[in-house]
């Protein structure tokens, strides 16, 4: 749907405000590749990357190459020393939307803003092959899987899932003529 990409434009847009931020995840991300992300285990390295005009990204190494959740204690350390920590909270599979469960997103305490990523291309298409946990969105909303994602489905998907944080809705996936 669009959260990393929306993550790391974000990021991008603190380096050149000047406005110390951090990338991280509650859940796994892949590790960015430009040398603006530095990848950073402490507070001082995080610290010397925002001297640098850089955007640190704090996780934990995982064997399969991505990035895990970062230690509480950093998280609140970071918080402490005034960054705006970007962070990804929550996965889709690969999917334009998700219905999450009562576990997700996985918040730390800190968050003051939500913003829910879904994908446009889900529009007109079986809500089993574009939702990630589409049983569960039928459960909760008596939804058919192979009945066609429609604005008003795919409002009423966000709302249920998201709704009770006040999110901000990105809409993604606008970059055709459809």
């Amino acid at each position: 749907g669009g959260k990393t990409s929306l993550l790391h434009y974000l990021g991008r847009q603190c380096a050149i405000r000047g406005i110390p931020a951090a990338l991280l995840t509650t859940t796994h991300i892949q590790p960015p590749q430009e040398a603006l992300f530095p990848l950073v285990e402490e507070v001082p390295e995080a610290a010397r990357a925002w001297a640098a005009g850089r955007v640190p990204v704090v996780g934990s190494r995982r064997a399969d190459g991505r990035l895990g959740p970062p230690a509480p204690q950093l998280i609140q350390a970071l918080h402490g020393q005034g960054a705006l920590l970007l962070i990804e909270a929550d996965g889709s599979r690969q999917l334009p939307i998700k219905f999450p469960n009562a576990t997700e997103p996985v918040l730390p305490p800190q968050t003051t803003r939500m913003i829910v990523v879904a994908g446009l291309s889900a529009l007109g298409r079986p809500l089993q092959e574009v939702c990630h946990r589409w049983e569960l969105a039928c459960r909760e909303l008596g939804l058919s899987p192979a009945q066609p994602v429609t604005p008003q489905v795919m409002a009423a998907l966000l709302l249920a899932g998201y709704g009770r944080y006040r999110p901000t809705i990105l809409l993604n996936q606008t970059d055709t003529a459809q």
